[in-house]
């Protein structure tokens, strides 16, 4: 629905800023739909970044626990 819009306010560092300005001029892009852009596809590589993580947590812990019982032998 057109008014669900929700306004964040972010703080961009100068180099971050830079190359967001340096996409939209290259692709011809407002840096409204370049930063849209940036957070939809950032929170879905981070969301897979974190799930990756546990997983390789999870399996880490269950290694050492393997590995613990076989010292115990």
């Amino acid at each position: 629905m057109a008014e669900d819009r929700h306004y964040y306010q972010i703080r961009a560092g100068l180099r971050l800023r830079s190359r967001i300005d340096r996409i939209k001029k290259k692709y011809n892009l407002t840096g409204a739909d370049t930063i849209r852009a940036s957070i939809e596809f950032g929170s879905q590589i981070l969301e897979k970044l974190l799930e990756s993580r546990k997983d390789m947590v999870n399996t880490y812990i269950k290694l050492l626990k393997m590995d613990s019982r076989k010292g115990k032998s």
